[in-house]
């Protein structure tokens, strides 16, 4: 049986969306999202970073639900970098790597066989996928269910937020609260077999999330960051700020590859220092993850920028750490000594064990990277618990809170820990993950090593 969204009670030929459509769709967002990864990952994709980049951009905006329609120029100008207002006409970019993307995926359904699972379309002359799901066959080889859940998102309200729009909508209402935004907590879920799976958390966090009366904070980084702008005179950059500096002309012409036509418009170029108005998104992407975890265990959190945070916070409320301490100079602070540690380009260990390194060195390839993350559960100077949610780059950090978050992938490290401490969790912990990333993205990660004190 085939039930698409038109046939929902109440379907509005507007949207294209029934009243109950978008919900299911959202319900499954989390499910669709690991199913994207595992095709990004695949060989058909493997080999097309501008492919992986086209399908993971048009199925997160579906998955985020913004109301913006997916146009051929919008897609354009947020993927491959076009200006606003290039050629359609003359530049295909879009509509090619939508066959592409198309062919690819055919690709990899016709390898990964008849199993149940999820499948993701994009319909010819539409940029817009469409998702379904095929349960187990009966007996008679027939499919038990076949659910489509398609999109068509003009004039939509933004009903909600994904991580890809996390970052800059928190910290606006950051900044307008005092630098804090607190979220509701949500009783414990208790009932169901993804709540029965999942209920090992309650041991393997139980530090941080035992006083159910004060918010956790997540501290996001501030990382120092430069804008590349542009200048009317040659000291012209001088009247923004002390901290901005003009360009060379050597690093002026690598830069100009990237910058918009506003900066190419302008005859002088400038580098403005802006430490406070930005955080990583691998940051913005494990707050959410830490958020979403803290409130399925009943524990309210407030997100709040690395540069609020004084010693007062730390010696009152529990903290969720996030980004290297190179990142974040309140993890430099914060952190005591343990195995793995630390430096601007690896994670050392101090006491390698069978088959480990001395050193987890960042390393880059073409439209790849291998970074390395810590999940780091310890205790501030001050005695209270601290969960730290760091790569060497962030990716890395978004990496570490996506294998947080994925009971599947976290409960043989809780199984190990209980192990090293002999039958429970120690109270303090690390686990070293392994972060393999394409165009800025966590495809997969791995724990290769853990320790418990």
């Amino acid at each position: 049986m085939d039930t698409s969204i038109g046939s929902d009670p109440g379907f509005d030929p507007g949207t294209g969306l029934g009243v109950n459509g978008q919900a299911r769709l959202l319900a499954h967002a989390d499910e669709i999202r690991l199913h994207l990864r595992s095709i990004l990952a695949s060989p058909p994709f493997r080999s097309s970073g501008r492919s992986q980049k086209f399908l993971d951009y048009v199925v997160n905006r579906v998955l985020i639900d913004q109301a913006e329609p997916l146009k051929e120029r919008t897609v354009g100008v947020e993927v491959f970098g076009r200006p606003p207002d290039y050629d359609t006409g003359d530049d295909a970019i879009v509509r090619v790597t939508a066959r592409e993307v198309r062919r690819r995926l055919q690709k990899y359904y016709a390898g990964s066989g008849p199993a149940a699972g999820w499948r993701i379309d994009i319909p010819t002359g539409s940029y817009v996928p469409e998702f379904h799901f095929i349960e187990s066959r009966s007996p008679d080889g027939s499919p038990a269910r076949r659910a489509r859940l398609s999109a068509r998102l003009n004039g939509l309200p933004w009903r909600r937020l994904g991580w890809a729009a996390l970052a800059p909508a928190w910290l606006a209402l950051g900044w307008l609260l005092g630098g804090h935004v607190r979220s509701r907590p949500k009783a414990p879920a208790d009932a169901g077999p993804v709540a029965a799976q999942a209920a090992f958390y309650r041991d393997l966090l139980a530090p941080i999330i035992k006083d159910r009366q004060h918010p956790v904070e997540i501290a996001l980084s501030n990382p120092r960051v430069f804008l590349y702008d542009g200048a009317a005179s040659a000291n012209g950059w001088r009247a923004r700020t002390p901290l901005s500096a003009p360009v060379p002309a050597p690093l002026q012409h690598r830069l100009d590859r990237t910058a918009d036509a506003g900066v190419l418009a302008s005859p002088y170029r400038r580098l403005d220092f802006a430490p406070l108005d930005y955080t990583g998104m691998g940051e913005a992407v494990s707050a959410f993850a830490a958020g979403q975890l803290l409130q399925a265990q009943g524990r309210p959190s407030q997100l709040i920028q690395a540069r609020f945070l004084n010693w007062e916070n730390a010696r009152s409320r529990d903290l969720v750490l996030l980004g290297a301490p190179h990142m974040s100079a309140w993890v430099r602070q914060s952190l005591g000594s343990a195995d793995f540690s630390f430096t601007q380009t690896a994670i050392l260990n101090a006491h390698p064990g069978p088959g480990e390194k001395p050193a987890y060195v960042l390393r880059y390839a073409p439209n790849q990277v291998t970074d390395y993350a810590l999940i780091w559960m310890t205790r501030s100077p001050s005695g209270r618990p601290i969960l730290l949610l760091a790569g060497l780059l962030s990716v890395g950090t978004a990496g570490a809170g996506d294998f947080l978050g994925n009971p599947r992938l976290m409960r043989p490290v809780y199984e190990h820990l209980r192990a090293l401490g002999h039958g429970s969790v120690p109270p303090r912990w690390q686990v070293l993950l392994k972060v393999t990333a394409r165009d800025g993205i966590p495809v997969d990660e791995t724990a290769i090593a853990w320790r418990a004190y």
